[in-house]
């Protein structure tokens, strides 16, 4: 790997190849102009550059050159867009924030801030958008609240994965990838026409390597992928000249040995670590081992808990596209499975302070039903949408394990059912000017059962000992919340030269409400509601050879759904509350050149600033003593006092200042194929995960605890580099690819967890991987 690593290291260099070695090059090499691009943004085909949305949309070809390999990397093709895995629920958790809007909780009770899609069909889960992009035709990031075409839960946007679709050809393409890290991913497609009516498609991979990273308290690896195994299948059958129907199935299965995570700071909040002779100061996570771990395993009566990470998610689509003669009809059914395990040590170390065991499942139905057409100057796209989950959601946590504390249970059924109506209208008032209006009703039924050792917020309650057989006792609580919210947008867009294209609109949309599950946790919070204007301009210029998109918008949040952790009654707990309203600007820039044939530059770059709305979040904060009575606080037992704390001085989270992305590509034609050289470098800025706002009358250590665990909440800007040399032969159908992954071996934190640091008194962090170089061997036919 030696090798590997030096050719990486000189991939920059291969944009200077001198005008000499021009003679191995063929001579006829045609103008370029920038592809134009079809999206499906407003479910209906249309140019990208004609589209009166903020859309992102990386084609195959794009995904390839970009090394876009899974969810988690599409944050590097997107302005605006963060994209963080690794979490304490799991290493395959992502968590998608677009245009300040996101949600740090992977409950099964509530709902993500951007919507995840593939081939039209919502993936309900975190779990389940760790997905590799395999077999891809585009990647479209519709940025902006999505509400009346998508639905619920895209008020910061939606992510639109499309899949090759079977053709009638027979082709197909096998992939074989090694680098270092033992790195091994076998891939494979291929497509076959049954008859002049049914045609096929089978894609696949399996994919492993070992550690980036080392345990040393169990002496294993960390961060490693054990197995990633992914199946696809997909059917089309023409049923006559006006109908068809698409058949998907998928599965998907990945393992590993557990995050890698770090001790980043600790303090002896609770006097605990001191008073038994323990200092963490041998793991914090320093720069000389920055991919070290120590985390602990456990035994709990018969249960053994090693880190590892397992989700497993299945499903399948069907889809009936047919011609109505008056209008068009589009009907999708699908059934989506998840399931996820993971057992992590939240403190890092071989002291047991905190070690989760948790395991999320969802049984997903969805039925959408949809009608477009058009009459005279008017078209339109309307329809019904139905959603049914069934989930489970099961959390066993220690805190203090090295007092001798046992392992308490939490577990919960859930069912989250939503309806909705939509209707979007066109109105070509002009040649050049066209306007839209469309509205949607949603309405959604959240209903739980918490199966715990006594009832939210009221420990007094069937307070009873979990039985060594692990039953859970008969201590049910059902609750039942029903929310409806409207989605809408109106908009006008000009054609002003063939050239220029100008849009504004405004729209609203809605994340819904829920339940909080876990032991401690408080009831029902509502759903978040978003309000934006936009205003854009798309134009290409000098003759197809350069593209600029730019966006502008303001958006006002309301009743902002926030994720707290902390520990009630000794115990650690999540949960999602209201937390005030808010206010985003931002400007997005997104650049295509080609400056000389066989070059293409590409650029993005991102702006947002947002704040609370002053004296909309407040909280009751317990302090244990105010020496005089104050105005805001209250007597509480034990001469304690609750005093109400002003917190919309806070950053928004998840909300960096910049993002941006440079890209290079350079293609030279060969007798044999195409010689390609492409190096691009993403940046994202400063973001917090977690921030708290002392009272006045805490304390000065207390205050001093506040501001560290700020500090710890703050995540560091950081930038990648990748490139990749490719020599594609269209004869034999052979293409060689020496790729590089983080190319400057650049040492960063993806996210962080610094939630319980003036409580068990630990902040971690999650390391992102180090620089990966390798092969990629591929052959196509057909």
């Amino acid at each position: 790997m030696k090798l590997l690593t030096n050719a990486a290291c000189g991939l920059a260099a291969t944009f200077a190849l001198p005008p000499l070695m021009n003679v191995a090059f063929a001579a006829d090499a045609r103008v370029n102009v920038i592809e134009e691009v079809v999206v499906n943004a407003r479910k209906r085909e249309e140019n990208l550059q004609t589209t009166p949305v903020a859309v992102t949309a990386t084609t195959e070809k794009g995904l390839e050159l970009k090394q876009i390999l899974n969810v988690s990397d599409i944050q590097r093709t997107a302005p605006n867009l963060g994209i963080s895995s690794g979490a304490t629920a799991g290493s395959k958790f992502v968590f998608v924030s677009l245009r300040g809007q996101q949600n740090l909780q992977s409950g099964v009770g509530n709902d993500p801030a951007v919507g995840i899609y593939v081939d039209g069909v919502y993936m309900a889960r975190p779990s389940t958008g760790v997905m590799d992009l395999n077999d891809v035709q585009r990647v479209e990031v519709l940025r902006g609240p999505q509400g009346t075409l998508f639905g619920r839960n895209t008020i910061g946007g939606a992510v639109s994965i499309i899949t090759n679709e079977p053709t009638d050809k027979l082709e197909g393409k096998v992939s074989v990838d090694i680098g270092q890290y033992q790195t091994k991913d076998i891939s494979g497609v291929i497509n076959v026409p049954i008859s002049n009516d049914l045609d096929v498609r089978v894609s696949g991979h399996h994919k492993s390597h070992i550690g980036y990273g080392e345990n040393r308290t169990l002496n294993q690896d960390a961060a490693d992928l054990d197995h990633d195994d992914f199946v696809r299948f997909g059917a089309r059958y023409q049923i006559n000249d006006d109908w068809n129907a698409k058949f998907s199935a998928d599965w998907n299965e990945i393992e590993d040995k557990g995050v890698l995570n770090g001790l980043a700071a600790w303090n002896d909040t609770t006097g605990l670590l001191g008073a038994n002779g323990i200092s963490l100061d041998p793991y914090l996570h320093t720069g000389s081992d920055w991919y070290k771990s120590y985390g602990s395993a456990k035994t709990d009566v018969d249960k053994k808990y090693t880190p590892s990470d397992m989700v497993r998610s299945s499903g399948f689509s069907l889809k009936f596209n047919g011609d109505l003669g008056w209008s068009d009809f589009s009907s999708i059914t699908a059934w989506r499975t998840s399931s996820s395990k993971s057992y992590q040590d939240l403190d890092a170390t071989p002291i047991d302070i905190l070690q989760v065991y948790s395991t999320f499942d969802s049984q997903a139905f969805s039925q959408e039903l949809q009608l477009s057409g058009s009459w005279d100057a008017l078209s339109w796209t309307g329809g019904l949408f139905y959603f049914r989950e069934l989930g489970q959601e099961t959390s066993e946590a220690q805190s203090f394990g090295f007092l001798g504390t046992g392992f308490f249970e939490n577990f919960s059924d859930v069912e989250n059912v939503s309806y909705a109506a939509f209707l979007q209208t066109y109105y070509q008032f002009t040649d050049k000017v066209r306007g839209v209006a469309g509205f949607r009703y949603t309405k959604d039924e959240r209903n739980a059962v918490l199966h715990h050792t006594n009832v939210v917020n009221d420990p007094s309650t069937c307070n009873v000992a979990i039985p060594d057989g692990g039953a859970f006792p008969p201590c049910n609580q059902t609750l039942k919340a029903d929310f409806e919210y409207p989605a809408w947008v109106l908009g006008l867009d000009y054609q002003m030269t063939d050239e220029i294209f100008l849009y504004a609109k405004t729209s609203g949309a809605s994340m819904a409400g829920g339940w909080n599950l876990r032991t401690g946790a408080e009831p029902a919070f509502n759903p978040q509601d978003v309000v934006d204007v936009e205003f854009g301009v798309k134009a290409d210029w000098l003759d197809g050879r350069l593209r600029t998109n730019l966006a502008a918008f303001h958006m006002w949040q309301s009743d902002i759904q926030r994720n707290v952790s902390t520990v009630v009654n000794n115990r650690t707990t999540q949960y999602v509350r209201n937390s005030g309203d808010s206010q985003i600007d931002g400007v997005e820039f997104e650049g295509t050149a080609l400056p000389w044939d066989g070059m293409e530059l590409t650029a993005t770059l991102g702006w947002m600033h947002g704040t609370y709305d002053s004296g909309t979040y407040t909280e009751e904060q317990a302090v244990p003593t105010v020496t005089t009575p104050t105005p805001g606080c209250t007597p509480i037992a034990g001469g304690a006092y609750t005093c109400a704390v002003d917190r919309s001085g806070e950053k928004l989270l998840q909300l960096p200042e910049f993002t941006y992305s440079l890209g290079a590509t350079q293609s030279w034609p060969l007798d044999i194929g195409t010689l390609r050289v492409h190096l691009d470098y993403s940046f994202i800025d400063d973001q917090t995960f977690f921030q708290q706002t002392a009272s006045q009358y805490q304390s000065a250590a207390t205050k001093a605890a506040f501001a560290k665990s700020n500090q710890l909440g703050r995540l560091d800007g950081y930038g990648l580099v990748n490139g990749n040399v490719t020599l594609d032969m269209e004869k034999p159908g052979v293409t060689l690819t020496l790729w590089a992954r983080n190319l400057t071996d650049k040492k960063y934190v993806q996210m962080n967890f610094a939630d319980l640091y003036t409580s068990l008194g630990t902040s971690i962090d999650y390391v992102g991987e180090p620089r990966i170089v390798g092969l990629t061997a591929s052959y196509r036919f057909q």
